[in-house]
């Protein structure tokens, strides 16, 4: 056997090289048409997913745009926000002082009149004690003068029997309103 293999590969390389025996016997055959085609079709969807991917990334790209854009939106409110409540912290903190301002005023204005009404009540004793010691024809003539309302007190401070005998010496009219007065119904007497 070993023989006829051997008489049977020179007959074999003859006939190989005389009918289009291919230069290189170890190079990859030719690819055939669907080899080619798949080929094309893989370049297209490579192309197709190349096209998708650009388009992908300009909406990544407006979506981030968008994204900072709103961030700096909220940002802004939030600035605008944190403004108003400091704002309104001011306001409160301001009516607090303004408060706290009018109420001292308030309270110094109370005092000033206790401090007043016990001056007025301090100088109505002595007046009382004056106008006592005065003839009641004197002591009319003189409360005819002043205001109603420092009549009014005197006389009521004043004891009974002199108190009376002033207001009979005083006009009538002003008696009366003086009188309506300390009763506290001075409304119903028309002012002279």
């Amino acid at each position: 056997m070993k023989n006829r293999a051997a008489a049977v590969l020179p007959v074999l390389l003859f006939s190989l090289v005389a009918f289009g025996l291919p230069r290189n016997l170890f190079a990859a055959p030719a690819p055939s048409s669907a080899v080619l085609s798949d080929k094309a079709e893989l370049a297209e969807r490579e192309k197709a997913l190349q096209v998708e991917e650009k388009r992908l990334l300009g909406l990544r790209k407006e979506i981030d745009e968008k994204i900072a854009k709103y961030e700096k939106l909220l940002s802004d409110i939030e600035a605008k926000e944190k403004e108003r409540v400091e704002r309104e912290k001011e306001e409160k903190r301001k009516e607090a002082a303004r408060k706290e301002e009018e109420r001292i005023r308030e309270a110094a204005r109370k005092e000033e009149e206790e401090r007043k009404k016990e001056e007025i009540s301090g100088n109505i004793d002595m007046l009382v004690k004056l106008f006592e010691s005065m003839p009641p024809e004197d002591a009319a003539t003189r409360m005819e003068e002043i205001d109603e309302e420092i009549a009014a007190t005197i006389l009521s401070r004043m004891k009974g029997r002199r108190a009376g005998s002033v207001l009979a010496a005083m006009n009538p009219k002003k008696s009366a309103v003086i009188v309506h007065k300390i009763a506290g119904n001075e409304k119903n007497f028309p002012e002279q």
